[in-house]
């Protein structure tokens, strides 16, 4: 029995279907020339390039997805512009409280924070200037340097004062003295400090409020603010070297003076008899200590300075007799050169305390000549 072939069901559109069909053209048109009408009103906007302009786009198109996004950044753009016209605090700050999370918000911040640092005459660091490294790596300036601080915290000032101690130790730039010891000479630099934080726009910063004193007299003040005050106040010391040189170095005509009685003394040269020279150069003594030995000793021995003069290390005596002996060492402590007739015992002694290890080095012609003066004035006078 042959199978009828199945009917396919037609379906018809109703009047429903067609109501349903009529809305959402409704629905969508008006979107769809809400587009249309939007593109040709930007792009008027987008010719005229004015913050009122974009302004009036936006009245009309709020919502359009594509375009006010656009117009918005704009009118951003025009407002940072403003900004940067007027160039003042109030304009960035009042920029960034209208465009908190603009892709100019970092830049206006920072050009905030610069007038703002300058009105308070604060050195804004925001990384490393291009010389840094030439300055307080290749450079040491010798001298004995004291940190102060100037909090009326106890726990407080023992923290910043032991923390700048161990920065300018670690440094080695300087010869820093331990606040909490005790020496027999002054500082060349004391500093006198306050730590703080402040806020020039945003974000907080440490601040250093330092004065360098020489002989008690204020030299000069710095204000500086930072991630890292530290470095940043070690390398404004190191670039003002020029200013406290001729304060700290010996004035030039007592420079004079020593060089003129250096040529007297030495055409009485080599003194008669015989000296032993004893020189201790221990491990534990800094490098600079150990080179001021050498050199001090080898400019000894290029005079000569008697007709019979020999120089050893400590713990090397030799066998010979001498008419006179000498030791010579530099005090840990201060890194200052001293010596005597009699090794770390009562008698006659002469200490260059004035003078720190780095200093003779740095002038060691002067420096030399005045210890050699020094010295014979020692082994010429009567025995205590």
């Amino acid at each position: 029995m042959l199978e009828r072939p199945k009917r396919t069901a037609r379906v018809s559109a109703g009047p429903r279907t067609s109501i349903r069909v009529r809305t959402l053209l409704l629905l969508i048109l008006p979107f769809a020339w809400a587009g249309c009408s939007a593109k040709p009103d930007y792009q008027k906007a987008r010719d005229l390039d004015t913050p009122a302009a974009y302004e009036a786009f936006l009245e009309k198109h709020p919502d359009d997805e594509e375009y006010s996004p656009r117009a918005k950044r704009h009118l951003e753009r025009h407002a940072f512009e403003k900004a940067q016209r007027q160039d003042s605090f109030g304009s960035y700050t009042g920029f960034l409280r209208r465009y908190p999370y603009s892709k100019y918000a970092v830049l206006a911040q920072q050009k905030a924070e610069t007038i703002r640092a300058q009105e308070l005459g604060i050195h804004l660091y925001r990384g490393q200037p291009p010389d840094f490294y030439d300055w307080v790596s290749s450079r040491h300036l010798p001298y004995r340097i004291l940190v102060r601080s100037s909090s009326p915290d106890p726990a407080g000032t023992r923290h910043m004062e032991r923390k700048w101690y161990s920065e300018l130790t670690r440094r080695g730039l300087f010869v820093p003295m331990d606040p909490h010891e005790t020496y027999r000479v002054s500082p060349d630099l004391s500093v006198h400090m306050r730590e703080s934080v402040i806020t020039l726009c945003a974000r907080p910063l440490a601040l250093v409020e330092a004065e360098v004193r020489i002989r008690g007299k204020v030299v000069k003040a710095y204000r500086i603010a930072a991630d890292h005050i530290e470095q940043y106040l070690l390398y404004e010391i190191f670039k003002d070297r020029d200013l406290y040189d001729p304060l700290l170095r010996t004035p030039p005509e007592e420079t004079r003076v020593i060089e003129k009685r250096f040529e007297r003394r030495r055409k009485e040269l080599p003194l008669e008899g015989s000296l032993a020279l004893e020189f201790e150069i221990t491990q534990q003594a800094s490098e600079a200590d150990q080179e001021m030995i050498r050199e001090f000793v080898g400019f000894l021995r290029d005079l000569p300075l008697y007709e019979d003069f020999h120089a050893y290390p400590r713990g090397r005596p030799s066998d010979r007799m001498f008419s006179q002996r000498l030791y010579l060492g530099v005090n840990q402590e201060t890194h200052s050169p001293e010596a005597s007739r009699r090794w770390r015992s009562a008698g006659s002694s002469v200490d260059w305390s004035d003078w720190n290890t780095k200093w003779i080095l740095s002038d060691r012609e002067y420096c030399f000549k005045k210890m050699t003066l020094d010295l014979m004035d020692l082994l010429t006078a009567p025995e205590d």
